[in-house]
């Protein structure tokens, strides 16, 4: 005998087919339109990320804020600026200066501008405004880098004593640096960093834009020297 198969309705399989077609065809259209959707906001998010500056007289704003009133290491006119966000107590940070900064401000002399930017992350960080405010002060009597320096060299922790060892380190006044620590304006200054930063997006340190290119975290030498090179070529 042979066997008995169960008899399939070829109108309802067709339909069956045509049906699951639709709803397939459907699904991947829904779909692509998702990942359209996706893309398009990734690029306006990662276009954020990446550049800050486009040709808007808005966004030139944005970028003559992060370079006002801060401090900078190298001459006025050179083609590349890199403006850092950073926190004094951020070991990312501090390897940055101890490792990278080094390379870049040899391998480019008169070329590259570094401004720097207080974002001091004080829930992780207990110390990290106190020496913002600290460098500041030593900035006051011309030995902001020479301050700044110390305070990323790694030689002590983070503290109070360290703050008045390193001003008595640089030969500072003692009594108008003091003064300056309990200056409120000074805190001012440092928070009014710490809202910049929020407002371009800073979300960790170090943070940076090189002449709006924004690089996050302490990338090593190379990832700067391809952004750097780049802009160079193009002002060729």
């Amino acid at each position: 005998m042979q066997p008995t198969f169960p008899q399939i309705d070829d109108s309802t399989q067709t339909k069956t087919e045509i049906k699951n077609r639709n709803g397939t065809w459907l699904y991947y259209l829904l779909v692509g339109l998702a990942l359209a959707a996706g893309l398009a906001l990734g690029y306006l998010f990662w276009g954020r990320q990446s550049f800050i500056l486009q040709n808007t007289s808005s966004q030139d704003q944005v970028w003559q804020a992060l370079l006002k009133d801060a401090p900078a290491l190298g001459p006025d006119d050179a083609p590349v600026t890199i403006v850092e966000f950073s926190d004094f107590q951020c070991p990312f940070c501090a390897r940055w200066h101890q490792e990278v900064w080094p390379q870049i401000s040899e391998t480019y002399q008169g070329k590259v501008r570094l401004v720097y930017r207080d974002f001091p992350l004080v829930q992780a960080h207990p110390y990290a405004q106190d020496a913002a405010i600290a460098a500041r002060c030593a900035g006051q009597q011309d030995h902001y880098w020479e301050y700044h320096g110390l305070l990323f060299a790694g030689e002590m922790e983070l503290s109070d004593l360290a703050f008045d060892a390193f001003a008595a380190r640089l030969e500072l006044d003692q009594t108008l640096f003091d003064k300056c620590l309990a200056n409120p304006e000074v805190l001012s200054q440092v928070q009014a960093d710490l809202s910049l930063g929020e407002m371009v997006g800073i979300d960790g340190t170090p943070t940076f834009f090189i002449n709006g290119y924004r690089i996050k975290g302490a990338q090593p030498f190379e990832e700067f020297q391809k952004v750097i090179d780049s802009i160079l070529v193009g002002l060729e």
